[in-house]
């Protein structure tokens, strides 16, 4: 039974998600549900996922003269939310070029 069990969580991946930012207003939806939050990386722990979290604010702030700008605010609002989350929309291929789409660009989003 432990077995199994390893295996099951072996398989959860960790996404760092940060909010949508309107960029027509530059302000940071923080309340949008999190299906519309945008998977920033993926971590195989939720250690490394926060480590992440406090490393990427860190080395993000230093960087910016403007403590407002809506990149920092949505990364330090960042959250670690396990992959199989039913909130979380699973990530798709990108779909192949074809005659009727020619870009293969697809209607979703790696929210």
């Amino acid at each position: 039974m432990k077995i199994r069990h390893t295996s099951a969580l072996a398989l959860i991946a960790w996404y760092l998600m940060v909010p949508p930012i309107d960029r027509q207003t530059f302000k940071v939806l923080n309340k949008a549900p999190l299906e519309q939050w945008e998977i920033y990386s993926r971590f195989e722990t939720t250690d490394d996922c926060e480590r992440e979290i406090n490393t990427s604010v860190r080395s993000f702030a230093a960087s910016q003269s403007n403590p407002n700008n809506p990149d920092l605010i949505a990364l330090s609002l960042a959250r670690c939310i396990a992959s199989n989350d039913p909130r979380v929309k699973p990530i798709q291929p990108k779909p192949a070029a074809t005659s009727e789409n020619p870009s293969g660009q697809a209607g979703w989003h790696l929210h």
